[in-house]
C-alpha cells in the first residue's frame, strides 16, 4: 500500500509468479517466489544462489542461528549465512548447503519445535521430523541427520500432512480432528479441545485445518465450522460465527492456503 495515496500498487521487481510465504527478517521482507527475495523500502534483490528454486515456504532457524530451510517441489534446500554489512538491502552473503536427499516431496509446510527439530508437511498425507546431525565444527551435517516420516498408519485417520506450530506444541490434522505430537510418547495424540466435533470430514470435500498465529491463537477450520482457541490459562474454545471471536475470512483463505 502506498501510503502517500493509500492506494494498492505491484510491487516492482518480483516476478509473476505465486507467492506462499512472507517473512519478516529484521527490518526486511523475505519473499518467496522463484528465488527467494529481500525487500527493504520498496527495494528488492535476489538471493545468490535461489534463483532456480520455486520456493513454497521460508523458515529462518531460532534454534539454529544463521541457517535458513527453504521447501518445495525438490523437498527441502538448506542454507546458511553470515551477515557482511549493515545497510545493504540483503546484508547477507548466502551459501548453499544442499538438499535433504532423505525427502523427495513437495514440502509445503515447515515449522521448529523447541528441540530444533525441523517438521515437513506435504499436503498428501504424510510429514516428516529431521533431527539435524552436526559435525565438530557446530555446522549442521545433512547426510548424518536422521528423518523421521509420519503418515495415517502413526494414528491420524485422513492425515492431510500440513504441519503446524501453536505455542510450543506441533499439530497435524486428521478427518475426526486435530492431534498434537506428545513427546513423551513418542506420537500424535488427539487434541480433546481443539477436537470440538464428533463429526468426521470427508477427506475430498471438506476443509479440515488448525493453524497458530503470531498472537498464539489457534485458528481452526473444521468442515463448515471456524473457531478460535485463546491460550487463558488453557485453551479457550471460542465461539464461531461472526462474532468478535471468530477470524477474518483472510485469515481463513490463509489457513487453507
Amino acid at each position: 500500500m502506498d501510503k502517500s495515496d493509500g492506494k494498492i500498487k505491484k510491487l516492482e521487481g518480483i516476478p509473476n509468479s505465486q507467492i506462499f510465504s512472507l517473512v519478516k527478517d529484521e527490518d526486511r521482507l523475505l519473499i518467496s517466489n522463484i528465488g527467494l527475495y529481500s525487500l527493504k523500502n520498496g527495494k528488492t534483490v535476489l538471493i545468490p544462489g535461489t534463483e532456480k528454486l520455486q520456493i513454497l515456504k521460508i523458515l529462518l532457524s531460532e534454534k539454529h542461528p544463521g541457517y535458513v530451510f527453504l521447501s518445495g517441489a525438490y523437498g527441502i534446500a538448506v542454507f546458511k549465512r553470515i551477515k557482511v554489512s549493515t545497510s545493504s538491502i540483503q546484508p547477507y552473503a548466502y551459501e548453499s548447503i544442499g538438499f535433504l536427499n532423505q525427502i523427495d516431496r513437495y514440502i509445503y509446510t515447515l515449522e521448529e519445535d523447541d528441540k530444533g527439530n525441523l517438521w515437513a508437511g506435504t499436503q498428501a498425507g504424510d510429514n516428516y521430523r529431521i533431527t539435524w546431525a552436526k559435525t565438530a565444527s557446530g555446522n549442521i551435517d545433512l547426510g548424518g541427520s536422521t528423518v523421521r516420516k509420519f503418515s495415517e498408519e502413526d494414528g491420524i485417520p485422513g492425515m492431510v500432512g500440513r504441519i503446524s506450530k501453536i505455542q510450543s506444541r506441533i499439530f497435524s490434522s486428521g478427518i475426526n480432528g486435530f492431534y498434537y505430537f506428545d513427546e513423551d510418547k513418542d506420537s500424535f495424540v488427539r487434541d480433546t479441545v481443539f477436537s470440538f466435533s464428533d463429526e468426521v470430514a470427508n477427506i475430498n470435500i471438506d476443509a479440515f485445518a488448525v493453524q497458530g498465529d503470531d498472537l498464539d491463537r489457534a485458528l481452526i477450520v473444521f468442515k463448515n465450522e471456524k473457531k478460535t482457541c485463546n491460550p487463558l490459562k488453557r485453551w479457550r474454545l471460542c465461539s464461531s460465527g461472526l462474532s468478535h471471536q471468530s477470524f477474518s475470512w483472510l485469515e481463513y483463505f490463509r489457513l487453507l492456503f
